[in-house]
Formats: structure tokens, C-alpha cells, sequence
């Protein structure tokens, strides 16, 4: 890792008191792929809201 290279991400995946998950990302750099970044942890928050074998209608809304 070179202290100098600036294309560093941050990913944060917080609660809220309401429990709204919420999924914070920052990229330093524009990489050209937000809306895909966005769709793939909004898609993965969504289905581990459940557990293998749970009815979908215990999918929480976003």
C-alpha cells in the first residue's frame, strides 16, 4: 500500500434506532461504478435481512 496512492474506499453498514439499515460509501477517486457498487450492497443488505428456510414475506423494507 503507498500512503501516496488516493483511491482508497470506505464502506460503513449502520442501523438505525428505527432499524433502517443504512450502507455509507466513499470513494475518493471516481471509479466509474457508484450505480453498481449501490445495487450490489442495497441487493445484499435485502436478502440477508432473512435466513435460509424464512417465509419472503419476513423481508424487511429498505
Amino acid at each position: 500500500m503507498d500512503i501516496e496512492d488516493k483511491t482508497g474506499r470506505l464502506d460503513v453498514r449502520a442501523e438505525t434506532i428505527g432499524k433502517m439499515q443504512i450502507d455509507v460509501e466513499v470513494q475518493l477517486q471516481n471509479q466509474g461504478n457508484m450505480l453498481r457498487c449501490t445495487l450490489y450492497y442495497l441487493s445484499k443488505m435485502y436478502v440477508q435481512s432473512i435466513r435460509p428456510g424464512d417465509d419472503y414475506a419476513k423481508l424487511k423494507k429498505r
